[in-house]
């Protein structure tokens, strides 16, 4: 008998968006926003948040309080851009999003 093995691929869009969910983000409703838009306060301000299939879009709008309470690290601090680039994204690096997350509500 031949086994197959099949590979599945995460689906990191739907994995952030669980994760969201569980901590009590939800989609923005917000006019010009997409589906899996995100806005929400945080102790560092306003985040905004898109996932993609490989990386996750976001962005403080107050840049100078988030350098405050995010020194280092993805954070641009003149931006506020503050984005997640994987190759391949794996339940871990969800795990560390939200971590970070959670410190910062």
């Amino acid at each position: 008998m031949n086994v197959v093995a099949v590979k599945t691929r995460f689906d990191f869009q739907a994995a952030v968006a669980t994760m969201l969910d569980g901590i009590g983000v939800h989609p923005s409703h917000a006019p010009d926003t997409q589906p899996l838009d995100y806005q929400f306060w945080t102790r560092a301000g306003l985040l905004s948040l898109h996932p993609f299939d490989t990386w996750l879009h976001s962005r403080f709008q107050d840049s100078r309080a988030a350098a405050h309470i995010i020194p280092g690290g993805p954070l641009n601090a003149c931006s506020g851009k503050w984005n997640w680039h994987f190759t391949q994204p794996t339940p871990a690096d969800v795990d560390q999003m939200e971590r970070l997350l959670e410190h910062l509500l």
